[in-house]
């Protein structure tokens, strides 16, 4: 995948944490992205720590808890329940940043995509959410990404995908959304 060689990835980002993001109390993070995401979320899919708003109403959500309403409650690590290329695209939105292991939680995503299919990714970006460390950081996280960290990582497990969108929604953008979205594709 060719990714972009932008001023921002070649400099430390100094962390620019906004007031409280805006839609606390408004629903989840995917009512934020669902507008913009949902065109490559067509077909049949999944939706990977969907807690309890899925991207769309069809898609399998598969949640690690018993809070979310998901019908599948289960470690969203592992999809052996699933066959290789079986879905048209893998949704997650604020879960990969939670899971120990980046490189292998996304060769089994990518593992289940058909050619041809989406990885959409939804996830806090390090520059404007509360890193790990800070006092209000979110004790789930194991991980602190830009979206071009994803990009290298899927590069070295599959180069045989291609970049088709990212986006970065902090303060300074006067959204709130303190997140990058990300939209791979596989060949």
């Amino acid at each position: 995948m060719e990714i972009p060689d932008l001023p921002e990835m070649h400099q430390e980002l100094e962390s620019d944490y906004g007031l409280e993001s805006q839609w606390r109390g408004q629903g989840s993070e995917v009512s934020l992205c669902r507008e913009r995401l949902i065109k490559w979320c067509n077909g049949k899919g999944l939706d990977l720590g969907c807690g309890p708003s899925k991207i769309s109403p069809e898609v399998i959500g598969i949640d690690d808890s018993d809070r979310s309403m998901s019908p599948m409650v289960r470690d969203i690590s592992n999809l052996e329940c699933f066959g290789d290329s079986s879905f048209d695209f893998v949704f997650s939105s604020h879960a990969l940043e939670d899971i120990q292991d980046t490189a292998g939680i996304l060769k089994e995503w990518i593992r289940v995509l058909k050619s041809g299919g989406y990885l959409v990714l939804y996830c806090p970006d390090k520059q404007y959410y509360y890193n790990i460390g800070h006092p209000r950081y979110n004790v789930r996280h194991k991980h602190d990404f830009y979206w071009w960290d994803i990009c290298r990582i899927i590069n070295e497990i599959n180069p045989k995908t291609v970049l088709e969108h990212y986006a970065r929604y902090g303060p300074v953008y006067k959204v709130g959304e303190w997140s990058w979205e990300l939209v791979i594709k596989k060949l």
